[in-house]
This record gives structure tokens, sequence and C-alpha cells, in this order.
């Protein structure tokens, strides 16, 4: 009995060991991936996994250079009902019906041009012979095909008097990692002031852990990550995409100020690193801060719940909310202690864009005229700006 007793205990106790070692080899795993997350993007071959999740539009194409990052394709032009075609044929529940509206208001031969160093837009002036603006950012930027604010900006503070090339540096799915990839590219524009508006799609890429395990353990934040890359795969990305997008959004602002609590912006450090490359570089930094569909102050609208879409994490609109809030604070923190300019959008959006549905596509895309409306609300702030650079 004595010897069965024994037995039993040797095999518990080298079970628990064993157990305990894997666990640890686990953690120790997950916590190397995160370590070296930025090299795994980078390499072309450590990054394949993640290459596979990419769908990408006829105007963009993978990057060269970096393994998990893409660029818009130099020399592509389209018109806009060549661009709503392809986009209702991939499945584009927004910016699909978006286009066709550009193409029933008469405005069908709109085209959309990639210039030949892979910017939106007319060529670079290799002159630089105007006092030289660019928006960097992800879709907010990019604009609906030939439509966007950074077009309204050029044109307004072209018709009001100044002399400017404004250059769109956006490009659709950016987040602040991706601005970095390119870095180098955009600094040998010279521009003489960039804004950045960006932070969408690194919101809906955050992990917020509710519990200590998820907390503490980077092994259920790598195997998390994983899930949601497996489920996108077998599921299909576009399908997928439209399960999360057609989902029923239940706002509830108890739960989200709980959910949220001490939510802090992840990437961050990554705006600082934008902002102290640009200012080395000698060019002006003006931050934007995020304009969304859903804010804390305003019970969302039966249309807004129906139009709008949330990341993975989360049915409640107001965690959303809380988190574009928290990000904007966040800029706004920053960019008092570094005395840059910050252009507003998100507050004033609150006093200008209503009803909010009548201007957003969804949670975070503006209208054609929400993106005309920005882009005179930019010129008006930047124009002062604008005026001392060329008098330098």
């Amino acid at each position: 009995m004595h010897a069965q007793k024994f037995s039993f205990s040797v095999r518990l106790t080298a079970f628990i060991l064993v157990a305990l070692v894997t666990a640890s080899f686990l953690e120790a795993g997950a916590r190397l991936v995160l370590a070296f997350e930025e090299e795994i993007r980078r390499s072309r071959l450590l990054s394949y996994p993640f290459r596979r999740t990419l769908i990408l539009d006829p105007y963009e194409m993978p990057s060269p250079d970096i393994g998990f990052h893409w660029v818009l394709r130099p020399g592509y032009r389209a018109s806009a009902r060549h661009l709503a075609s392809e986009k209702d044929a991939a499945g584009s529940v927004i910016s699909a019906p978006a286009l066709a509206e550009q193409v029933a208001s008469g405005n069908a031969e709109m085209e959309l041009r990639i210039n030949s160093t892979g910017f939106k837009g007319p060529e670079v002036d290799h002159g630089h012979s105007r006092f030289r603006i660019l928006t960097l950012g992800d879709s907010t930027t990019f604009g609906l095909g030939s439509v966007g604010y950074p077009e309204a900006l050029a044109e307004r503070l072209n018709r009001d008097g100044a002399t400017v090339e404004v250059i769109n540096g956006g490009v659709e799915g950016y987040c602040p990692r991706n601005i970095l990839y390119e870095i180098d590219r955009y600094k040998a524009l010279k521009p003489e002031l960039v804004t950045l508006y960006i932070g969408w799609n690194a919101l809906f890429a955050e992990e917020i852990p509710e519990d200590w395990w998820e907390r503490h353990l980077q092994v259920f934040r790598v195997a998390q990550k994983s899930l949601r890359a497996w489920r996108r795969m077998v599921v299909g990305q576009r399908q997928y995409a439209m399960q999360m997008y057609h989902r029923d959004l239940r706002p509830d602002r108890a739960a989200a100020a709980a959910f949220i609590a001490s939510y802090r912006p992840s990437f961050m450090e990554r705006i600082e690193l934008i902002v102290d490359e640009f200012t080395a570089a000698g060019s002006r930094v003006v931050l934007v801060t995020l304009p969304g569909l859903f804010v804390l102050s305003e019970e969302p609208s039966s249309r807004a719940l129906r139009i709008g879409h949330l990341p993975e994490f989360t049915a409640n609109p107001f965690v959303l909310a809380a988190m574009s809030e928290s990000y904007n604070e966040a800029l706004r923190a920053f960019a008092a202690r570094r005395r840059l300019p910050v252009i507003d959008l998100a507050r004033w959006s609150e006093e200008t864009l209503l009803p909010r549905e009548d201007y957003f596509l969804d949670s975070v895309h503006l209208t054609k005229e929400g993106l005309n409306m920005i882009g005179d609300f930019m010129a008006k702030k930047l124009a002062a700006s604008v005026g001392q650079g060329r008098g330098r």
C-alpha cells in the first residue's frame, strides 16, 4: 500500500514538474516572439505566415524590402467606375458603395492615380519650388478613390493664395510602425510641414487583457493572436471581415469604463519616434486627433449602430470611443510637452459633424462631404504656418 502511494506521488510530482517546465518554455518562447516582433515582421522569411493574411487592392503591392508590409503601386491609374467594380467584386462593404455613389453622381471617370514615386496624386515637384506639406496616415488620409482631405486641403490653400504642394502619404491599413518602415523615403521629400493623422488601425489591433494571467503571462497574448489569425485563415479574410462588420453592436458606458479603466495606447512610443525623425530632419510636425463615429458624450443612433464596426475584442461602441479618446488625450499631452501644434479634429467633429452618422461611412471613415470639410478645416489651421514658411 505504501509503495503504491509512493509511486503515485512520484508520478504526480513528475507530471507537475513536466507541466511547469513546459509552461516555462512556452512563456519564454512567447516573450521571445514578442521581443523580436519587429524583426519577424521585417524578415521576408519569418513573416511568411503573416503575409498570407494580407489582402491587397490592385493599387497596392507587397513591399520589396520588408516582409509584412505593403506600399502603393507606382504608376497605377483607374477610374472611379473601374475601382467601384473591383471593390464590389472583392466584397468590400464600405468603399464599394461609396465609390458607386461617386459613379452615380456623375464622377465615374474621376481617376485614382498613384504617381511614379508611389504616392497618391500627381507627380512630386522634384524642383521643390513650393511649400511642401506631407500628409501621413492610413485609409482616412488615402481617401475614397480620387477624393480625400489632402486634395481638399491643397485646393483650399492654393485658392486662398498660398503656393503649396500637398503630397498624400496615406496608405490603407497603415499603423505607426508602417510609417517608421518608410521614414527614410518620407524624409527624402524634405517637407516643410508634416501632418500625422494615424492611429485607427493600431487601436483596432490593440489587446485589452481582462484577467491577471492575460496581463502577466505573454503566452496567452501570443495564443490569442495566433487563434485570431487561424480563424481568419479558416473562414477567409474577407468573410471574416464581413462577419465582424455585421455583428450586433451593444452600447454600454458602464461596461466600457470597467473594460478599459487602465488602458493606455501601446503605440505612443512610435508616434514620438516619428516626430523625432522629422524634427531632426528639419520638418515641422502637426499632430491630428482622431474623429470617430462613436463618442462618449453621445448615445449612438440606430443608424450609427448599423453602419459602425468595431475591433474583434468588443461589440461595445463605447469601448472604441473611450480608446480613441485616450489616444487623443495622449496626443494632446505629448504635443503640450513638446510644444507641437495640434489640429483637434476629434473636438471639431463633435461640434460640427452633426448628426454624426451623416458624415461617416463606418466607425472611422468619412463621406466625401466629410473629407472635404476636414480639408477646409485643416487649411484654415495651417494657413499661418504656410505663410510663415513662404516668408523664410
